[in-house]
């Protein structure tokens, strides 16, 4: 039998690469900064990369109940992720791939609040104008 973590952790992946902003969305910050691209070449990569998956997702057995429920799960995203990039084409028909809130190029999060973490502040003084000598004066 395969390494279901494996397949499971590429499916997975693969998903996140194509689409980075599900992945922020889902908390896994390995695609943060990253925008997609929803160039015909990486749809068309995306969409080989599907298929990939699809048969190797389709030719699992032996996997534990609830690893076929999560095999079943995956197969679902994989098909419609396809149908929508090969049939529907969301990419070239639907506006809206491209704007608002949770869209492909959507970089609002990284705007709305700060992202990463900055330096450690310093202790906060009793006195604060002592580290800012003429810009407080007490009066």
């Amino acid at each position: 039998m395969a390494d279901w973590a494996a397949i499971e952790r590429e499916v997975i992946d693969g998903f996140f690469r194509f689409s980075p902003n599900h992945a922020r969305v889902a908390g896994d910050h390995h695609f943060d900064g990253v925008v997609g691209d929803p160039s015909a070449t990486t749809i068309q990569a995306r969409v080989e990369e599907i298929d990939r998956q699809l048969a190797t997702l389709e030719g699992l057995d032996g996997l534990s109940p609830d690893h076929d429920v999560d095999r079943q799960g995956l197969l679902v995203q994989l098909k419609t992720a396809r149908l929508e990039l090969t049939e529907l084409r969301r990419p070239f028909n639907e506006p809206m791939f491209y704007a608002g809130f949770d869209s492909e190029l959507d970089v609002s999060s990284y705007l709305k609040r700060p992202y990463a973490p900055t330096a450690p502040a310093e202790p906060r003084d009793r006195d604060r104008g002592s580290r800012w000598p003429g810009r407080l004066s007490r009066r």
